[in-house]
């Protein structure tokens, strides 16, 4: 799977849409059912092959097939199967289809699948202003969010932090994880969680910038 996926990533580089294409479909197929392979497909693969979507109409309707075929799988799972769920996540992002976002999310209430849609796309509720539907996934609240910075500090942290640009990239991950679920518990009125989420922050970057965002 890792080899189909460099040559699909060298094809749309090659401008070469058919062999794109077909290395793509076979990879989607592959990779379903790999856990190992979830990750990849909803980051890189997606990421490189929207690019291909973006000037191939067969291209575009492969992306939007795969996204019917994820909704349809979830819809048919009541257990919430957060593979699906992620596969939804990452499609409508690159597709722009936050409505479709909204509705699976909906359907998916009380489910993991829930979760995991909300907190791939966190930024797409905040911008439609679909607070409460975030908020009720549980990935705003302040202990929640606490957690995925502690998970992501101790995963991903830079181990030079002499690097002022590494330095100055984490900082701005680090605000942003807070900046969106603080607006959505604003916006539901869950004023006093909002501050400490705020608190979070200010404790370690307290600036002008960051308090203004």
């Amino acid at each position: 799977l890792s080899q189909a996926l460099l040559r699909i990533r060298g094809a749309v580089r090659g401008s070469k849409a058919a062999e794109a294409l077909a290395a793509a479909e076979q990879y989607w197929r592959a990779s379903r059912d790999d856990d190992s392979q979830s990750g990849v497909r909803c980051t890189i693969f997606i990421g490189a092959f929207q690019i291909l979507a973006r000037r191939n109409a067969a291209a575009l309707a492969a992306m939007e097939r795969w996204l019917d075929d994820a909704q349809a799988a979830l819809a048919g799972d009541a257990r919430g199967d957060t593979m699906r769920a992620a596969e939804v996540a990452c499609l409508t992002e690159a597709l722009d289809r936050p409505q479709v976002l909204f509705a699976v999310t909906e359907q998916q209430r009380g489910t993991p699948a829930m979760e995991r849609l909300a907190r791939y796309n966190a930024e797409m509720f905040v911008a439609a202003q679909r607070y409460s539907l975030l908020v009720e996934a549980g990935v705003c609240e302040p202990q929640y969010v606490q957690s995925h910075r502690e998970y992501v500090r101790e995963h991903f942290t830079s181990t030079d932090p002499r690097d002022p640009e590494t330095v100055e990239i984490e900082r701005e991950s680090e605000v942003d994880d807070v900046a969106v679920p603080f607006e959505a518990l604003a916006g539901v009125g869950r004023d006093a969680d909002a501050l400490a989420l705020a608190a979070l922050v200010l404790g370690q970057h307290d600036d002008a910038e960051v308090r203004v965002r």
